[in-house]
């Protein structure tokens, strides 16, 4: 498994491949601002940043999530669910394999979880996207290429209710995962180089219904994704890019809407959430925004960067609800 794609970089090269994110981006932002109210998981500071509608810059956050109370250790994906609970996968670090983490709504500054799924029997290992849906938590184990359903009530060190692993999954690396009103399961394959689609319900060694995948796809690296009117947004982490496809595409087709080039903004982006009829991304050093409808060698709506932000390794973000 590449080296770079694993995010565990020392203090040096973070610090390193930060100012490098903070000169791609570019000294200027855009007049407009952030058109949704976002959660953002900052990994090496183990926090979550909080922004508010309207934000843009180098503004300081609404509110933040962090301290020895939380439990946070180098948050990756995060999620609400409909009664503004929120989840977080925990990538860990030292002897820590991974863990999620579950706050009632508003938890701010030093606030403890609710419940915590962490422990041998949960298969979690180094976990990366997160999501909810139907009352299930459902999250990508980069460490073990596997992907892993819980209880939203689940709590302690609990077997997962499904776990797809196995050499017929194809799985290398999965970074990004989203679930459709089906209950199927999207995954940003980011080794494999491919957004592959499980069945509803799947469990065990099992291969994807579907998957978009080869040389006319434009995908380099797929990170985090969204599904969202009818559409799937893809961050490709090592093409720096954000490609789209409809959904129901399958095999090696060209996207219907790719946004590139260095004025774009895009470095290294991983997480992608949408609201407001904009997209959202989480890059090295900063988080962009792009109208969903945008297409070519644009920039970005607004850009949220700068010391003030709090922004440190942001990796994933969520719309508040």
């Amino acid at each position: 498994m590449e080296k770079s794609l694993r995010f565990f970089w020392t203090w040096v090269g973070l610090l390193v491949l930060a100012l490098a994110g903070l000169v791609g981006c570019g000294s200027g932002s855009s007049s407009s601002a952030l058109g949704s109210a976002l959660a953002v998981s900052n990994q090496s500071a183990s926090s979550i940043t909080f922004y508010a509608a309207g934000a843009n810059g180098n503004v300081g956050p609404s509110a933040t999530l962090s301290g020895s109370s939380t439990q946070l250790n180098g948050p990756t994906g995060i999620s609400f669910d409909s009664s503004g609970r929120l989840y977080v996968a925990n990538f860990g670090g030292g002897t820590s394999i991974g863990s999620i983490a579950v706050y009632s709504p508003a938890s701010y500054n030093n606030a403890a979880p609710l419940s915590l799924i962490s422990g041998t029997n949960t298969g979690l290992d180094q976990p990366m996207g997160l999501a909810v849906a139907n009352g299930t938590i459902y999250v990508a184990n980069s460490g073990n290429n596997s992907i892993a359903t819980f209880p939203v009530s689940g709590n302690g060190n609990i077997a997962p209710s499904t776990l797809i692993a196995g050499s017929s999954t194809g799985l290398n690396f999965p970074t990004g995962i989203a679930v459709d009103a089906s209950g199927n399961i999207y995954v940003g394959n980011t080794n494999g180089g491919a957004v592959d689609i499980f069945s509803a319900r799947s469990s065990g060694n099992v291969a994807p219904a579907s998957a978009i995948s080869g040389s006319n796809t434009g995908l380099n690296g797929p990170a985090g994704l969204v599904l969202v009117g009818g559409k799937i947004y893809v961050a490709n982490q090592l093409g720096f890019t954000l490609t789209v496809y409809p959904v129901g595409i399958n095999g090696n087709l060209a996207p219907s809407q790719s946004i590139y080039g260095t004025g774009s903004g895009l470095n290294q982006p991983v997480g992608v959430a949408a609201g407001a009829g904009s997209i959202y991304v989480a890059n090295l050093a900063s988080i962009t925004s792009y109208p969903a409808n945008g297409n070519g060698p644009i920039a970005p709506s607004a850009v949220l960067t700068g010391a003030s932000t709090g922004l440190a390794h942001p990796v994933f973000l969520a719309i508040l609800p």
